[in-house]
């Protein structure tokens, strides 16, 4: 990791918090919500639900995103209108609020007051899994199989007809200079005296 930036504490902290591993799910919309709560089922994995107004990720996040990976799943929902939804399901009145979602459906919500770091490092240790899990891949019905291959196809043909579309302007640039510099060659060459042959 090379450091070119100011010798001062806080473009150095952004430097180190930027090049953080990061394993925090973005939620911010009920779509991306219902992947999170799928993914965490499928596991069997707690869900740690942080529901927050910071513009980025914080490093404390981003530290326990490593720290707890494949024993507990970590999702940050951003307060947005299209999220408001989600604070109303949990019964958060505002941000920052930590739920946590047990496998079983039994939901804890961090009182502990401030949130300093040990305090919710400590929270979510509690309640994330003592041993790391393997993932388990999705299985799809063949509905969603299909679904995907077609869809699949169809970028497959865009890409295709992209690449056309592209040769053809290539081919159609490459004729015109060709065709300007055979005008460009004749006129050339009227302008040449008898003598100079």
């Amino acid at each position: 990791m090379d450091y070119n930036g100011a010798r001062e504490k806080g473009p150095m902290k952004q430097y180190v918090e930027s090049k953080m591993p990061n394993f925090v799910e973005k939620i911010n919309e009920p779509k991306q919500y219902e992947k999170f709560t799928e993914k965490a089922t499928r596991n069997g994995l707690p869900q740690a639900l942080i529901f927050s107004k910071a513009s980025s990720t914080s490093s404390l996040l981003k530290y326990a995103s490593a720290e707890y990976r494949k024993k507990l799943l970590i999702g940050e929902i951003k307060q947005t209108k299209k999220t408001i939804e989600l604070f109303k399901k949990h019964n958060i009145q505002k941000a920052p609020a930590i739920v946590i979602v047990k496998p079983d459906g039994e939901t804890v919500q961090y009182t502990k007051g401030k949130m300093s770091f040990h305090k919710v490092i400590n929270f979510l240790g509690k309640h994330a899994l003592k041993e790391a899990i393997v993932p388990k891949k999705k299985v799809f019905t063949p509905e969603e199989l299909e679904a995907k291959e077609k869809k699949k196809a169809e970028k497959l043909k865009k890409k295709k007809e992209r690449e056309e579309k592209k040769k053809v302007k290539s081919e159609a640039r490459t004729k015109k200079k060709v065709a300007e510099e055979k005008v460009k060659m004749k006129v050339d060459g009227d302008d040449l005296d008898d003598d100079e042959l």
